[in-house]
This record gives structure tokens, sequence and C-alpha cells, in this order.
């Protein structure tokens, strides 16, 4: 945050996402202005669980791709958490989470994601 407020970055051109819940928990509690997104692959922990372990809602909920169904896309925005899957590089699997509704991917190529535009 330091590196943030030095360079006079305004919170709309950024957010913190993390898999380790304290970053986050941390920025939530100093920064609540700040947008959070908490990334997981843990197939074992239900949406449910990672909140309660997180202690607060985020804005963006990330978990792998391959974790997304539409019913956990519908939870996720039924808490009011923009559902954004992480890392998506085929086009098939982003077609497929689109129509799910999702609300961005997360890509190592992106120029694969705007092909479908």
């Amino acid at each position: 945050m330091d590196v943030i407020k030095e360079k006079g970055l305004k919170p709309e051109r950024y957010q913190i996402q993390s898999f380790d819940v304290r970053q986050i928990q941390e920025v939530n509690q100093n920064y609540p202005y700040v947008v959070t997104g908490f990334l997981t692959g843990n197939k074992n922990k239900s949406l449910e669980e990672n909140l309660k372990e997180l202690g607060y809602v985020p804005q963006v909920y990330s978990p792998n791709f391959q974790l997304a169904t539409p019913e956990l896309i519908e939870k996720a925005h039924s808490y009011g958490m923009k559902f954004v899957p992480w890392t998506v590089n085929e086009q098939e699997d982003m077609k497929r989470l689109i129509g799910w509704g999702v609300d961005g991917i997360i890509t190592d190529y992106p120029h694969l994601l705007s092909e479908l535009k």
C-alpha cells in the first residue's frame, strides 16, 4: 500500500487479490475502500467456508476455473461479489464461462479472450 500511495494511484485503478487470506484481511481492515479479491483453488472448501475464514465478503471471488459452476456463480452473485475465475487459457472454456455469467476472466492469453468479442 505504501507503493500505491507513493505512486498516487486512485482506488478505481487497482485491486488487491490474494490466495493468502491474511493479506486481503489486512487490506480490508486498514483500507476498506480498496477492492479485494479472494483467489482459491481449494476444491474441499465451499464458498461459505471461505467467507467464514475471511471474516468478510470481498468484492471479487476468484476460484480456479475448474471449480466454477452456474450454481457457484449465482451464489457468489447473491453475496454481491463478482465472479472472476483463473486461469482460463482455452477459448472453449472461456465461452462456457461467459455463457454462465462470469464477471471477468483471468487468463495468460488475453488475445484469445478478445477474439471472442
